[in-house]
């Protein structure tokens, strides 16, 4: 039987780049909550609070490129760590969640 090491840390330049959009999400989802949190309510249309609109639009590209730099590093890069998997993850979902709220009727 033949014991592979575990390694969590990813060693592509494009798994560590899925590691930091993943990480930038939840930075910008905590600004947006904080806002919230504050005060701050949406209007009529998406962008009429800016306070509101930019950190959400920050943090859905983010999880949208964790999604795609974590693909890349799997697929083509061959990098196989944990981290990046869960990234990978979190980041189809966010992706998956966004296409639904675009194509959804409310």
């Amino acid at each position: 039987m033949v014991m592979k090491k575990i390694v969590f840390i990813p060693k592509s330049n494009f798994g560590l780049l899925s590691l930091i959009a993943i990480l930038l999400f939840g930075i910008f989802l905590t600004i947006f909550y904080i806002f919230v949190y504050l005060g701050e309510r949406g209007g009529e249309t998406f962008f009429s609070n800016m306070k509101l609109a930019i950190p959400i639009t920050i943090a859905g590209l983010s999880g949208t490129l964790s999604f795609l730099f974590g693909i890349v590093a799997i697929f083509q890069k061959k990098d196989r760590s944990v981290f990046l998997y869960i990234s990978t993850v979190l980041g189809f979902l966010i992706f998956l969640y966004i296409i639904a709220e675009i194509f959804s009727t409310h």
